[in-house]
């Protein structure tokens, strides 16, 4: 057993290396400073005072986190050092600014006598120290490989905590943690408008339990809103922790990938926009047109659940088919006949797209024509005058080609899935008939 005197050198030396004592009330959100007689006691008094409130302290240890504003929005808040009903020890090192730069403070935490009194002792690092530990960081940013943000979730428990990378393996967990829901919420407002439901659907625990085994992971990407107000792109990920299927624990990562982004984004929109396309004509391919037909379907079936008596605009299809092609191609070539194909591609353009309808090419020598808001009349005067130009229509080898048409209209939601359908059989009817003709059916 260590003597008295021996024990007051070993406190002795431990108040040396302290430069500051506070004792904390969180319920009286206040703070006093009890020792500052450390050899940096005088930087400690001069950053944090003798006295204050508790919450001031906090965003003078947080206050790297957000650099250029006074405080960081509402939504953020999720993201700062919060002790409440704190449990247990604390400690870790913390930047504060120190008027020049920033300095490093050690910061240790425990509680005092009564509920919500905590004692917190502050040690300003030397600068060599500092350089030790600003390598150390460096070469923790390597392994965290541009993660923003880490979070521990307990779905058992409904509840989580910040984490920083190197937890993920040796386990440590804070006891400093805050509702689930909670969390969850404030995420969801610092992602962007039009992936919060996507962020809302892959971080439903009941989601993360169901879809995630072992190690298993989800992720998406998007926009998200950083202290200062401004969105970066990053990676959201949620990935199954635990190896035992009683226990439900995921890891949350945010993953900076804005230095890169703006160059994918502008690739990705580039191809998809041709991928929507057809190669060989520059129309719309039917993809497009099938995911136009689902957009139609969804304005339509939201109309019908109103309480307007408004049946809905009318949508008409018109299915277009080049009669005889193959023996264009057989006679002519294919040359000729992709010639034949691109020709009249533009002269379908030219008739219906200065009226607002969408001209697609469907599949080989068939194209389709989307049209809402006009009726089936006024459609088949069109697809009239559009034959007859095309029969006038002489190509340089010294051929002209003929058109058939179909034409199925509705203002009916629960028709619009058939549509196309309707229309090939009108079209079909037209080609059984003779060809080069027009074939309306009204649903």
């Amino acid at each position: 057993m260590k003597n008295n005197n021996e024990m007051s050198t070993i406190v002795q030396c431990m108040l040396d290396s302290i430069d500051g004592i506070y004792v904390v009330d969180i319920y009286e959100n206040s703070y006093r400073l009890c020792d500052g007689k450390g050899e940096n006691g005088g930087k400690i008094k001069e950053i944090f005072g003798e006295q204050g409130s508790f919450s001031n302290m906090v965003d003078i240890l947080t206050r790297h986190l957000y650099r250029n504003i006074k405080r960081p929005a509402d939504y953020y808040e999720a993201y700062l050092k919060k002790i409440e009903k704190f449990k247990g020890q604390l400690g870790e090192l913390n930047r504060v600014n120190g008027g020049d730069d920033f300095l490093w403070v050690q910061l240790n935490l425990c509680p005092y006598v009564n509920e919500g009194q905590y004692i917190i002792t502050l040690s300003l690092l030397k600068n060599f120290e500092q350089v030790e530990i600003i390598t150390a960081k460096e070469r923790a940013q390597n392994i965290q490989g541009g993660y923003l943000f880490s979070m521990y979730v307990d779905a058992d428990e409904a509840r989580c905590h910040s984490i920083s990378i190197p937890e993920l393996d040796n386990g440590n967990a804070s006891d400093n943690t805050m509702p689930y829901d909670e969390w969850r919420k404030n995420v969801m407002w610092m992602v962007e408008e039009d992936k919060r439901d996507e962020f809302i659907k892959i971080s439903a625990l009941e989601y993360l339990n169901t879809e995630l085994r072992y190690r298993d992971s989800v992720s998406f990407e998007c926009k998200m809103r950083n202290v200062e107000g401004e969105f970066l792109w990053v990676r959201i990920i949620f990935c199954r922790a635990d190896d035992d299927e009683s226990n439900h624990d995921f890891i949350y990562l945010v993953q900076n990938i804005n230095h890169n982004s703006p160059m994918l984004v502008e690739n990705a929109f580039k191809y998809e926009k041709l991928s929507m396309k057809d190669s060989l004509t520059g129309l719309y391919n039917r993809r497009k047109i099938e995911e136009i037909f689902a957009e139609i379907a969804e304005e339509n079936a939201e109309n019908e659940q109103s309480d307007t008596d408004d049946p809905g605009y009318e949508v008409s299809v018109v299915m277009i088919d080049i009669d005889h092609f193959k023996l264009v191609n057989d006679t002519y070539g294919h040359i000729v006949g992709d010639f034949a194909l691109k020709k009249s591609a533009e002269m379908f353009e030219k008739a219906f797209s200065n009226t607002g309808m969408t001209v697609s090419r469907w599949g080989g020598e068939e194209f389709l024509v989307l049209a809402r808001g006009y009726d089936s009349d006024s459609i088949y005067q069109l697809c009239e005058k559009l034959r007859k130009d095309i029969m006038q229509y002489e190509f340089e080898e010294g051929f002209s080609i003929s058109c058939s048409f179909g034409i199925a209209s509705t203002n009916k939601p629960e028709e619009l899935p058939k549509l196309a359908e309707y229309a090939d059989n009108a079209l079909y009817e037209a080609k059984e008939n003779g060809r080069n003709r027009v074939v309306v059916r009204q649903i």
